[in-house]
């Protein structure tokens, strides 16, 4: 049993960029969807969803995005939850040229930038919104 590789040290390294990029950006997108707790009691149903359901199914770890029509890969491809896994693992296969990779890696970093800034403009919002329970 042998595991494979990319193709070259290109690869590899477009590899751990992409990889560092999806972790920050799904926590980001986590985050951004954990703070909604400023404004309801209870984030767990929408956190489950857009976990397990959302996430998942768009970021291609269900089943290969490339078995979709092209039109809907296309608008799955505007999303950032390609960017979590498929992209990643399409450049550890070798599967997509550097320069798609590059692509990739580019929109991601767009990605990661958008919801580091909502994420940051929530966490403001809700620290104006906060309240407390207790006694």
């Amino acid at each position: 049993l042998s595991l494979a590789t990319p193709p070259d040290w290109r690869f590899n390294l477009a590899f751990a960029i992409g990889l560092l990029l999806a972790m920050g950006l799904y926590f980001f997108i986590s985050l951004s969807v954990s703070l909604l707790g400023f404004w309801i009691d209870n984030v767990w149903a929408p956190r489950w969803l857009l976990e397990t359901i959302i996430l998942q199914f768009l970021a291609g770890a269900y089943f290969p995005l490339d078995v979709l029509p092209a039109i809907l890969r296309k608008l799955i491809y505007l999303t950032p939850f390609p960017y979590l896994l498929y992209f990643p693992l399409k450049i550890y296969l070798g599967q997509i040229s550097l320069m798609q990779a590059g692509l990739a890696i580019s929109a991601s970093l767009c990605w990661l930038a958008i919801f580091l800034l909502l994420s940051k403009f929530l966490w403001q919002r809700g620290l104006k919104q906060y309240s407390a329970y207790g006694g």
